[in-house]
């Protein structure tokens, strides 16, 4: 009788440091859906919003935020070519593909730095490095399988 209908559901990450009241700042990402902005999130109903920090989720009062900045972070750089970023010619296979990939993430996730308890900036970039590394691999895998046919 009350079935549900399995609707995808598209979110953009926005990554974002908030600062909260008592001075503590939070860095993470925050989802919004297609046509939400940062705004819309902090201004909806909810008293509460989840920030994902990587390692965890945070949940923040919106009445303990203080300030919030995003950082505006294409995960597709129409510039930079996907081979370039994993380092790889486009000739690799694609076991060469996914071992460079694999170990482009492991020597910038940003997991790995936060216990080294490094700058929060560094881990920020660290982030935004992580997604182009994750974006790049996803879109040269697409492509292959589109040329494929599968």
């Amino acid at each position: 009788m009350f079935e549900t209908a399995d609707i995808p559901r598209k979110r953009r990450r926005l990554e974002v440091s908030v600062r909260l009241a008592g001075g503590e700042t939070v860095f993470g990402d925050m989802f919004a859906g297609p046509n939400e902005r940062l705004s819309d999130l902090l201004n909806d109903e909810r008293a509460f919003l989840p920030i994902d920090t990587g390692t965890d989720t945070v949940v923040v009062a919106k009445t303990q935020i203080a300030e919030v900045r995003s950082f505006d972070v294409p995960l597709h750089d129409d510039e930079t070519d996907p081979y370039e970023l994993l380092m790889v010619e486009p000739t690799v296979s694609d076991a060469e593909l996914r071992a460079a990939w694999m170990e482009r993430v492991k020597a910038c996730h940003p997991d790995r730095l936060v216990a080294l308890n490094l700058d929060p900036d560094i881990i920020s970039a660290a982030r935004r490095i992580s997604q182009r590394i994750n974006s790049a691999y996803d879109t040269i895998v697409r492509k292959r399988r589109s040329e494929r046919g599968a």
